[in-house]
């Protein structure tokens, strides 16, 4: 698609900005001209200017203000337009003192811009450019280039992000097996990671701090005419922990209970959904901060692999196995489900791939014969910029 011809000037400033926000995050993401675009849609000139004037470290309302030139009101209904666009995030300390935070690019604020579930021009023009930027990074999809970069990532990259099991209740109300195979060290609580989304919303289900928003991805491939093959809520991700309530408060999503995180998590789970834990900064020693319930289908992050466009790199926490596959009907099930193509069905019956195995335990959730079980092994799981040509999802 095409996008519009920025001014030489903003496109420095934008490009400015951009490196700025991607210092947020311990990775940034590549800058071209696609991403600039987003910028331009999403950001009036005085915000660019203002945004670039705070700069990228903590700083009080006070700060803000005295920066801004605006009279009080003025300045106030400026703010909350920033952060409400996913700009400016806010971090509150034990004592509830608030400090503005320039946000990151992605995990960031390409998430929050549209996630309030509004279709405008603007939101439209943002989900063709967004597209249009992932879809340049085919071009490099090219030998030797994809091997030279899937050398260059296997040696320097590292998990940003983990997989939250399912809950262990499969379709039919039996129990999924979780085999526990080795002895397990404790684990410094600082460095934690949370395996499954039952624990994750028994520990943030307390005191508003879940927000249900909608999915970036589902909006962006909606608003495409790409609408999800499996048919889950736009409204199902989630925040949890220290932004749940800049998200209430500036209209990107709403409070739920445990019991309705639990439900909503049940029902996406049902039709497909892997969960994808986030991390402050993409840090995964920092603490948790969204739950995504995405498919392979739409998924910025693991669509984004099958459509040949980018590697897949995920902290994972179980492997699935078949102890017999003497039960397997070969039914499919396994393989329509499984997010990275690691359950096939092979001359009838039902194979994993332990190399493609993230461990989000699709397969044996939907599973009628409950004939995979999931294994405690944790590791990283690095898979490799696919060719095109063997690309899951085409076009």
């Amino acid at each position: 698609m095409k996008y519009r011809k920025i001014p030489l000037q903003r496109k420095r400033k934008l490009k400015k900005l951009a490196r700025m926000m991607n210092g947020q995050n311990i990775e940034g993401i590549p800058i071209t001209g696609p991403l600039l675009s987003c910028f331009d849609i999403a950001l009036e000139d005085e915000e660019v200017d203002f945004l670039l004037s705070m700069g990228t470290e903590p700083a009080s309302a006070g700060k803000l203000y005295s920066l801004s030139g605006k009279s009080e009101g003025a300045f106030k209904s400026f703010l909350e337009n920033l952060i409400r666009k996913g700009f400016i995030w806010i971090r509150r300390d034990n004592a509830g003192n608030e400090t503005f935070n320039m946000a990151p690019v992605m995990v960031g604020w390409i998430e929050i811009y549209l996630s309030d579930g509004k279709e405008t021009p603007e939101s439209i023009a943002f989900s063709r450019s967004l597209e249009n930027y992932f879809q340049s990074f085919k071009r490099f999809n090219i030998f030797p280039l994809r091997n030279l970069f899937n050398l260059a990532h296997r040696f320097t990259s590292k998990p940003l992000r983990t997989v939250a099991t399912i809950d262990t209740e499969s379709r039919s109300g039996k129990k999924v097996s979780i085999e526990i195979n080795r002895t397990l060290q404790p684990e410094p609580s600082s460095v934690h990671t949370t395996r499954s989304v039952s624990e994750l919303i028994e520990k943030y289900g307390g005191d508003n701090n879940i927000a249900l928003m909608h999915c970036l991805c589902r909006q962006w491939h909606r608003m495409i005419d790409e609408p999800c093959r499996f048919d889950i809520p736009s409204e199902s991700c989630m925040a949890i922990g220290m932004y749940t309530k800049q998200i209430v408060d500036y209209g990107i999503g709403r409070y739920i209970s445990k019991e309705e995180a639990l439900k909503i998590l049940g029902e996406s789970q049902k039709k497909g959904a892997t969960h994808i834990v986030f991390y402050d900064k993409e840090d995964i020693s920092l603490p948790e901060i969204g739950i995504c319930s995405c498919c392979w289908d739409c998924c910025g992050i693991i669509g984004s692999y099958n459509r040949g466009i980018i590697p897949l790199h995920l902290r994972s926490h179980y492997l699935a196995h078949i102890p017999d596959d003497a039960l397997c009907t070969g039914c499919g099930r396994c393989e329509k489900f499984c997010p990275t193509g690691a359950a096939k069905v092979i001359k009838e019956k039902a194979q994993i791939d332990t190399v493609k195995c993230i461990g989000c335990g699709q397969c044996a959730f939907q599973c009628p014969e409950n004939v995979i079980e999931l294994r405690f092994e944790e590791r990283d799981v690095l898979l490799p910029l696919q060719k095109k040509s063997e690309a899951r999802i085409q076009g």
